[in-house]
């Protein structure tokens, strides 16, 4: 079978963007505008080039699509970070392969243009995917890469919540939630330093991806997207910041992505992270009680967390692990 790759750089032809849009629409099961979706994809990696320019640095070839004669059949993409300090990329990127159907060559074919690829980039060692079926799973230990997390996607059906036992958990001596849809930056900053703490003595698996502090500039970008509506909850314990959380509301899917959750370590087992997803959960459910479910994913070694979850009445759901690849 004879495949064609273009890759989507900012001087591509629009109808190689297209392609590209019809495709990731099959992919997340969404309809989406497609002229419109390309022009904004296109027009970040315009925006994008000119910060690799300012650096002196070539825009990377990290999103291309996948011809078969003149029908566009999957794309390949890995999402490749400049270091803040240095000339060069961050040390590990994130991939995706897409392909209509399960079509075996065409992945290994998408899988080894990534990694040809990856390696003209200076300082990147590491890509690595999310991978969520057994086939899959094998598939890529097969192809030479390494397991190194496991967790599962755990759902929430807001439907069909113990309301009762919820209230029960939302309630803790000495706590106060805020919750926000819009972005305080003075307010934000010391809860950040809690989540980061947080974040840093959490079981990690044997990924040796490096763990980047979210930042405010991380926070606004997120509020930014036009794709979901942002909420934060700001945890006060004793009138000290103790807990965040945050969440993304996907309207056009009456879903909740649950992005985040962080407790002071100093304050773990205090149930502060259980109250602070209760209290979430029962907002939700008043501002938006036409939501379907909320969705979160935890690391199988994150015991308190999965705990924090099976009593709110999460189920897990789709197993999700991660693969490495080292670029030789």
């Amino acid at each position: 079978m004879s495949f064609q790759v273009v890759p989507l750089l900012p001087d591509t032809e629009m109808d190689h963007y297209k392609g590209y849009a019809k495709l990731y629409s099959r992919l997340i099961d969404t309809t989406i505008d497609v002229d419109q979706t390309a022009s904004e994809v296109k027009e970040a990696r315009i925006e994008k080039n000119k910060e690799f320019k300012s650096r002196g640095i070539s825009y990377p070839k990290n999103l291309f699509v996948v011809y078969s004669k003149t029908e566009a059949i999957g794309y390949g993409h890995f999402q490749p970070n400049l270091d803040k300090n240095l000339n060069e990329f961050e040390s590990h990127a994130y991939a995706v392969i897409y392909t209509e159907t399960q079509n075996i060559v065409l992945e290994q074919f998408i899988h080894k243009k990534l990694i040809e690829y990856a390696q003209e980039l200076p300082g990147l060692e590491v890509i690595f995917y999310f991978v969520e079926s057994d086939h899959d799973i094998d598939n890529y230990i097969a192809r030479g890469g390494e397991l190194v997390e496991k967790g599962y996607e755990y759902i929430l059906n807001l439907q069909n919540i113990n309301r009762s036992r919820v209230v029960q958990l939302a309630n803790l001596d000495g706590l106060e939630v805020e919750i926000l849809d819009t972005l305080e930056n003075d307010t934000l900053e010391p809860f950040l330093q809690v989540y980061n703490k947080s974040k840093a003595e959490e079981p990690q698996g044997k990924s040796t991806r490096e763990f980047h502090p979210v930042t405010l500039e991380d926070m606004v970008e997120a509020f930014s997207n036009i794709n979901y509506r942002n909420i934060v909850a700001l945890a006060c314990f004793n009138g000290q910041p103790a807990g965040i959380s945050h969440f993304g509301l996907i309207e056009n899917r009456k879903f909740v992505y649950q992005r985040m959750t962080g407790v002071d370590p100093a304050l773990w087992g205090k149930g502060i992270g259980t109250a602070i997803k209760a209290q979430c959960v029962l907002w939700i459910q008043e501002k938006y009680p036409d939501y379907l479910y909320v969705l979160t994913e935890v690391l199988d070694e994150n015991l308190s967390m999965k705990k924090v979850n099976e009593k709110l009445g999460f189920q897990p759901d789709v197993m999700q692990v991660t693969i490495e690849f080292t670029l030789k």
